[in-house]
This record gives C-alpha cells, sequence and structure tokens, in this order.
C-alpha cells in the first residue's frame, strides 16, 4: 500500500530537514511496521515539537479507503 508521511515542526529550537517521505524512504520498505527515519536538525536551545501526519489506505477486496493517524513529539534542546 501507499505510505505518505508528513512531517512537520513547531518552534524555532528544531526543524524538519525534509517535508514528505514514501515507503521507499523507511529504514526497510519491506518490514512490518515501518519506521521512518525523520531528519530534524536542533537549531537553539529551547523547546520544539514534531508532527508527523501518516497516510495511507485500508481495503477491503476492492474498496479501499484512505487513513490518516496525527501523532506529535516535544523535544527539549539544551546546550551543554
Amino acid at each position: 500500500m501507499p505510505v505518505l508521511v508528513t512531517p512537520t515542526h513547531e518552534g524555532t529550537a528544531v526543524e524538519v530537514v525534509r517535508g514528505r517521505l514514501t515507503r521507499a524512504d523507511a529504514a526497510d520498505p519491506r518490514a512490518r511496521p515501518l519506521r521512518f527515519p525523520i531528519p530534524i536538525v536542533a537549531k537553539e536551545s529551547g523547546v520544539g515539537v514534531v508532527r508527523a501526519t501518516v497516510t495511507t489506505f485500508e481495503c477491503v477486496g476492492d474498496d479501499c479507503q484512505p487513513r490518516e493517524r496525527d501523532v506529535r513529539l516535544t523535544l527539549r534542546i539544551e546546550r551543554d
């Protein structure tokens, strides 16, 4: 099934380096479950949020319905 991962960031502490990932970008495109490394860069001290929307399809026979899920991770960036 096609899979699209769309990561975004909130705040200025972190930045998402790449905005769209497909099945081919997974660590192992044949694995179940798929794992996607989301490239981010720490920009400054503070709190940042990384969100990802995962879009795919669920099929029963020839009837396919789009499915979407949002996840969120809060990161605290600190300097030594």
